[in-house]
């Protein structure tokens, strides 16, 4: 059986990389559109359960949420894209890329929002 190639030192490096960009966007993010990062974006709760946390209404929280992901994709983006022209057709980011390349996925990801 081969090794996974991703499961080196060089794919370690890489994972705490984009881990700490994440944190990084993430910290760079409000205080209303991180709170709402955290509850709802980070799967930790709800957007009915992080509407009531924070005192707000449903449609108020998807709306923060959708502007929290179009900020860190904004962040991230250029990073990203960056690295991913940078490394081979094995580089997790290709990978992420692919994998959530469905309907549903580019909608949880990339949001559908035309709002400013």
């Amino acid at each position: 059986m081969l090794a996974d190639p991703r499961s080196g030192p060089l794919a370690s490096v890489e994972e705490v990389e984009l881990h700490s960009a994440l944190r990084q966007a993430v910290a760079s993010l409000r205080d209303n559109y991180r709170e709402i990062w955290e509850l709802a974006g980070a799967g930790e709760s709800s957007i009915a359960e992080a509407a009531r946390k924070l005192g707000i209404t449903e449609a108020n929280a998807m709306s923060r949420l959708r502007r929290a992901r179009r900020k860190l994709r904004e962040f991230l983006t250029p990073m990203l894209t960056q690295r991913d022209a940078s490394q081979d057709s094995l580089h997790p980011v290709r990978e992420l890329q692919q994998e959530t390349d469905s309907p549903l996925s580019r909608s949880f990801i990339k949001g559908n929002d035309t709002a400013a």
